[in-house]
């Protein structure tokens, strides 16, 4: 579903310096990207992009090296940085079924740089070009896995206006920093379990239950019938054994395996991987309510705390936002609108935000940067503040 073909935005309306641009059409058109940059440029009154962001749907993914051409035309601008997503969307438009480019512009003094030793990387990348190495690097990650959809098999990322046919792009932000929030999006809902007996991906037995009833224990009286089971919502989170329920929900810090299946007849249940005896977990519910309050919580933590930084650093809004988000929790997780950008657009009214609904989220966790799904992962852009002497 697609809401507009073209949309555009600004932070104010006074010579802003980033803004979004999108535009959708029949067929993957260099031309649709094109489009996206020059209706960003023109609202911030100015021919030249400084950096680019843009994303395309995987229509593109086979032969990308036109629409980002066109793109870096349209800016005037060799630093265009980008990748594939399933869905692209910016404030104010969105599709996941057709051909689409979103694209940011920044015309100021924020800029997108190599990447740098401290500062927190915007990550592109496709599933088989990760390595341990790469997503381990000492920095903090955030961004999405450049994957196809369920008709383009393959991805593809852009970095200096130029096709990465090694699968990896990343930049950091010049003149600026980025604060990030990610909700994972789960509710848990029963305390730390054992496994303690499983063959496969049937799973037997957690402590001295069956497994299948220490799950319906947590469920409301109607969703107490292996029949009724909310599929689909339903995981295994599993914990690393060094650290409780507490710190493990609060810090994102669990592995998410889903139920398949309950097996009424012997109490057990089909699970999406195999887990050995001693393995710890908790039930976990995907719940849109909770989903939402985590990421709204996430942000306003991050607005009370450059609020007590500075009185320069307080009440600024941010230049721009990033949203990744994971296909499976855009607007059909929230039954026909997007309510992970409704919480940026609604607490920073006019904010230019661009995202992709993704085949999964880099972030970075506690224990280091990680691969996520059913996730939002937002960045918000900041100006440097210039000190007043």
């Amino acid at each position: 579903m697609t809401t507009a073909t073209t949309a555009t935005t600004a932070t104010t309306a006074a010579t802003p310096h980033a803004a979004t641009g999108f535009a959708a059409g029949p067929e993957a058109r260099p031309e649709l990207a094109a489009h996206a940059v020059t209706t960003a440029l023109a609202r911030c009154g100015s021919g030249v992009a400084q950096s680019i962001i843009l994303l395309l749907t995987p229509h593109f993914a086979r032969t990308p090296q036109a629409a980002i051409t066109a793109a870096a035309r349209a800016g005037n601008c060799l630093q265009v940085f980008g990748g594939t997503t399933p869905g692209v969307f910016t404030e104010q438009a969105w599709t996941l079924d057709q051909p689409a480019a979103a694209a940011l512009v920044l015309t100021g003094d924020m800029t997108l740089a190599p990447p740098d030793s401290e500062l927190p990387l915007l990550s592109l990348a496709m599933p088989d070009a990760l390595d341990s190495a790469w997503l381990g690097a000492g920095q903090p990650r955030f961004g999405a896995l450049a994957t196809g959809d369920d008709h383009h098999a393959i991805g593809a990322v852009w970095d200096h206006a130029k096709w990465q046919l090694e699968g990896r792009s990343e930049a950091c932000l010049a003149g600026g920093e980025f604060e990030l929030a990610v909700s994972r999006g789960m509710q848990a809902i029963s305390d730390v379990l054992e496994v303690t007996a499983a063959d496969g991906y049937e799973l037997q037995s957690l402590g001295d239950e069956a497994s299948l009833p220490t799950l319906l224990a947590c469920l409301p009286e109607e969703l107490r019938s292996p029949a009724n089971l909310p599929l689909g919502l339903l995981f295994a989170a599993v914990i690393d054994d060094e650290i409780g329920l507490d710190r493990a929900v609060a810090e994102g810090r669990y592995g998410l395996v889903p139920v398949l299946a309950a097996n009424a007849g012997d109490g057990s249940l089909t699970l999406g991987a195999a887990l050995d005896s001693g393995t710890r977990l908790f039930w976990a519910l995907r719940h849109p309510g909770s989903a939402e309050a985590e990421l709204r919580g996430g942000i306003d933590l991050l607005q009370e705390q450059r609020d007590a930084l500075s009185m320069q650093a307080a009440n600024r809004m941010p230049e721009f936002a990033l949203l990744f988000s994971c296909i499976g929790r855009g607007p059909y997780f929230y039954g026909g609108d997007d309510h992970d950008l409704a919480v940026l657009t609604r607490r920073y009214p006019g904010l230019p935000v661009l995202g992709g609904y993704c085949g999964g989220e880099i972030a970075p966790l506690t224990g280091g940067n990680a691969i996520l799904s059913y996730s939002a992962v937002a960045a918000l852009a900041y100006a440097h503040v210039q000190s007043q002497s």
